[in-house]
């Protein structure tokens, strides 16, 4: 049987899950934002990147090249141990919320609370 503290860590898990999640989230759609403008994208960060140089002449002057950081942008792996972590510590979380004696789970938020929303909730 779980008790509130249990539970409560076991929230505190699935809010770092969600937080690192959101966190490539970001990066992956500022990425994608700036390849809206892929002529003028330039990526630092590389042995080799897009010369700046470069962006700002294809800019002609409208405003400085969008750029992805190569050092931000996660791994095919960092985005599957984001997930695999998130999703582990929200099965953990609801086995605890099962768990609680009636009591303690009638003042408790439900797990649904700390699950995050994502674009298709």
């Amino acid at each position: 049987m779980s008790t509130t503290a249990e539970y409560a860590e076991a929230a505190q898990r699935v809010q770092a899950g969600v937080t690192e999640v959101l966190r490539i989230k970001a990066i992956i759609s500022n990425a994608s934002h700036a390849l809206m403008y892929w002529k003028l994208t330039t990526v630092s960060g590389l042995e080799r990147p897009i010369p700046a140089a470069d962006a700002l002449r294809a800019s002609a002057g409208r405003r400085a090249p969008p750029i992805i950081r190569a050092s931000d942008w996660p791994t095919a792996q960092a985005v599957f141990d984001a997930l695999e972590t998130y999703h582990k510590a929200v099965a953990n979380l609801r086995d605890c919320y099962a768990s609680l004696p009636a009591n303690e789970k009638s003042i408790a938020q439900p797990p649904g609370q700390y699950e995050g929303k994502d674009d298709s909730t």
